[in-house]
Parts: C-alpha cells; structure tokens; sequence
C-alpha cells in the first residue's frame, strides 16, 4: 500500500469518525486533522513526499453535517476545513452559505474567510456575501467585505474596506490593502486614506501602501503620479528615522 492510499485510509476512518455519534466528542479534533490532510501549505513542512489528500464529496458532506453541532468550536473547526475543498467547490458551496448564517458570528466570519480563499469558485455565494455587509458585527462586515473583493469585486464592498484602513488592528489595515491591489479604479476611492497612512504607518505597511498608490497612479488615478508616491515613502522613512520607533507606530 503506497503512502497516499494510507492517507486515503485515514481520511476515510475520520469521516466515518464524524458521522459516528459516538466520537461526537471528538468532532473539533477529527475536523482539524481534516484540515491539515487537504490544506496544501502542509505540503512544505512535512518530511519526505506527502501528497496533498483531497476531499471527496462524501468527507464534505460529513463536514456539513457538524453545522448542527451545538458546539461553537466544532461548526467553527468545520467552516475552517471547508477552506480546502478542491476540487469539490460546488459542494462546499452550500455548506459555507449556510455557515454565513449561522447565530454565532465566529461561525460566519470563519465562512467568509474561507469563501475569500475560494475566489472565483465562490462566485455563486456573492449573494450571501452581500447580506454579510450589513451584519450588526463589524469584523463580520470587514471580512464578507474582504471575500467580495477577492470573489466577484464590486463597489459595495469598498466603503467598508476604506473604514477599515482606520482599524487599530494592522493585520485588518494589510489585508484590506491588499484587497484594494484587485478593484481597479474602485480602489481610487481609498486614495485620500491611503496617503495618510503614508504620514502615520510604520515601514511594513508603508511598503505595502506606496506599492498600491504606485499602482493606481500608473492606472491613471487623478492627482496622483509615481514620483508623488516615492517621494512621500522616501520623507515617510526619514521621519520614522528621526522620531525613532515612536514615530513609526
């Protein structure tokens, strides 16, 4: 038996371990297991040749099943494992939706995460991803913001991703930066927030941001050049120089 039916094997005995009532107990674990057999970035750190084991559709309907447990951890674990789905999105699809509504909003955040992940292949949860911009839980509204950004851009998801910007959170202010770098001239709208976090930020995000405004002013963004921008990141570095790493906060 070569080492990828054995990993088939297993994954086959933990399926079978998430429909058995009796190892309810055990679903958060069995999920995460799960997860790291499909999860690709796996693939890197293991010694010796360990293929990536994709899910069949069986395993992911097994996965949708725990979105009854009435455990936060378990449903949480189950919308994280969807994140590897290839090559059975359509399948997946539904099971994320569903997570987008459910009552805890770790739950619906971790399943418009893992719909961001998807891109394209999410296509058809746009919808729901749009209901999540009006979520009462604002982490909600920036990540379904996120996902639409990387699914099917559109200017719905820009206000939010600019509000972002102000976050005190710098994980948020990157990964929305990011987002802008795949909405083309939508991103113009975030020009004026994007050039103060030139003033304020500190060299990691300051990288990040004149790299998007260089890109925007090659697209043709009013008001703004290349030269502009480099010379602004150039003052920026000089003045964190000088107020020392108080000045770069």
């Amino acid at each position: 038996m070569t080492d990828e039916q054995r990993q088939i094997r297993r994954m086959e005995a933990l399926v079978a371990n998430l429909r058995d009532p009796k190892h309810r107990r055990r679903r958060q674990h069995t999920l995460q297991v799960l997860a790291e057999l499909w999860d690709r970035r796996h693939i890197c750190i293991r010694i010796g040749p360990q293929p990536r084991i994709p899910p069949s559709v069986d395993a992911l309907r097994a996965v949708g099943l725990c979105l009854d447990d009435p455990k936060l951890e378990v449903r949480i674990a189950a919308m994280v494992a969807l994140t590897w789905c290839e090559p059975h999105f359509d399948e997946a699809l539904p099971i994320l939706e569903a997570g987008c509504r459910d009552p805890h909003p770790l739950v619906r955040l971790n399943a418009a995460r893992s719909l961001s992940r998807l891109r394209a292949h999410a296509a058809g949860a746009v919808p729901t991803l749009r209901s999540l911009l009006s979520d009462p839980v604002r982490t909600v509204r920036w990540v379904a913001a996120f996902s639409l950004a990387e699914c099917a851009p559109s200017e719905e998801c820009v206000p939010i991703l600019v509000d972002s910007l102000w976050s005190r959170s710098s994980f948020e202010r990157l990964r929305s930066v990011v987002a802008f770098r795949g909405l083309g001239p939508l991103a113009w709208f975030a020009i004026p927030q994007l050039l103060h976090m030139m003033e304020q930020r500190g060299e990691n995000e300051l990288g990040e941001v004149a790299e998007l405004l260089c890109e925007l002013a090659r697209d043709g963004a009013p008001g703004l050049s290349e030269p502009r921008v480099l010379d602004l990141r150039e003052a920026a570095r000089a003045r964190a120089l000088k107020d020392g790493p108080e000045g770069s906060k």
